[in-house]
């Protein structure tokens, strides 16, 4: 056996890298438990709950499609109710501010 590995000097790092991905793979699986709980809710108890926040945010891309041309932006929006402060922000794929919006 030892003569095995000799021959062969990159299995264990196979079988170690085969090992981790079984793991990873393993974990995503996993279902978050409060995020099934807002599914089971009625309606009104997810107004009353949303209604509740106080600061929230908003990551994402956005785009639209015209009849020749397609643009998109990445869009950060941010609210407190509580210092009844908002920050929009929209740049473009190279990090340059298309618009900027404080209140």
């Amino acid at each position: 056996m030892n003569t095995f590995f000799k021959t062969t000097p990159h299995l264990p790092y196979l079988f170690i890298l085969s090992l981790f991905t079984l793991v990873l793979s393993g974990c995503s699986t996993l279902v978050n438990k409060e995020s099934k709980q807002l599914i089971q809710q009625t309606p009104e108890q997810r107004i009353s709950s949303l209604q509740q926040l106080q600061h929230w945010k908003i990551i994402g891309k956005i785009g639209y499609i015209e009849k020749k041309t397609r643009n998109s932006a990445t869009l950060n929006w941010q609210v407190n109710e509580k210092n009844k402060t908002q920050q929009l922000n929209l740049t473009t794929y190279l990090g340059i501010n298309v618009l900027q919006l404080d209140s």
